[in-house]
């Protein structure tokens, strides 16, 4: 919940998103790969995720 006031994690409604209307497509990330490179490699995701 703190983290969310401090405007740190987003849900959908706080955007403006409908959650039984999103569809992958408005995701920022389209895959693994992108959050690790958005992430400067502090993201490191699970072996069973690293298909790129």
């Amino acid at each position: 919940m703190r983290l969310r006031k401090e405007g740190i994690v987003k849900l959908p409604e706080d955007l403006g998103i409908d959650r039984s209307t999103a569809t992958r497509e408005l995701l920022a990330a389209k895959n693994m790969k992108d959050l690790v490179d958005w992430s400067g490699g502090l993201y490191n995701p699970p072996a069973k995720f690293r298909n790129w």
